[in-house]
């Protein structure tokens, strides 16, 4: 004589919110990552930048490094809405951009377009909302004159290649779903 055991379906984690609803808890490790990356660059400018020019960076770093783990720290305590997420994101991906154009402006390096690039990419890749996409990639797009790159094709090349990646990036995550339903493949 057998018994059947019925099994119970294994439990899906609750779905919360549609595409829109990004919380504080997806936006702490960005925060984190900046107050850290910061404190390494505080440390790396002020052994190879010269005198002069190391100071106004390395403050500059360190306030980064505060306003990162600052955001971190509120996002651990409160909980933002979205629109608050999307704004700390927006402040910090500014910030980081005035940093880079501080240094555009001591003439620290000459691949600051790159790295303005890699920021819009970034920042603007990793918001949900396809509005404020384009408002750090727009507010970006205006920096790129003032990093002085002297090459205008390449200027032109990498804003082209950078804006095809927001977009690409921001238009395929509004149409994919936040979660996977495993329940098609319990039956």
């Amino acid at each position: 004589m057998s018994a059947v055991v019925q099994v119970p379906p294994a439990l899906l984690p609750p779905r919360v919110g549609g595409l829109g609803e990004i919380t504080s808890d997806n936006f702490r490790p960005a925060a984190f990552v900046v107050g850290a990356l910061f404190v390494a660059f505080t440390v790396y400018n002020w052994l190879t930048f010269r005198p002069g020019v190391r100071e106004p960076m390395c403050l500059y770093d360190l306030g980064l490094v505060v306003l990162g783990f600052g955001q971190y720290a509120i996002a651990r305590r409160v909980s933002l809405s979205p629109t608050g997420v999307h704004i700390f994101a927006a402040v910090l991906s500014f910030a980081v951009l005035g940093n880079i154009l501080l240094g555009a402006l001591l003439h620290t390096s000459p691949l600051f377009t790159f790295y303005v690039a890699v920021l819009l990419i970034a920042s603007a890749g990793s918001v949900l909302s396809i509005a404020w996409a384009l408002a750090i990639g727009c507010i970006g797009y205006i920096a790129i004159p003032f990093t002085q790159n002297p090459w205008l094709l390449g200027t032109v090349i990498i804003s082209a290649a950078t804006s095809s990646v927001i977009a690409s990036s921001s238009t395929c995550r509004s149409r994919r779903p936040l979660a996977f339903d495993f329940s098609s493949l319990t039956s």
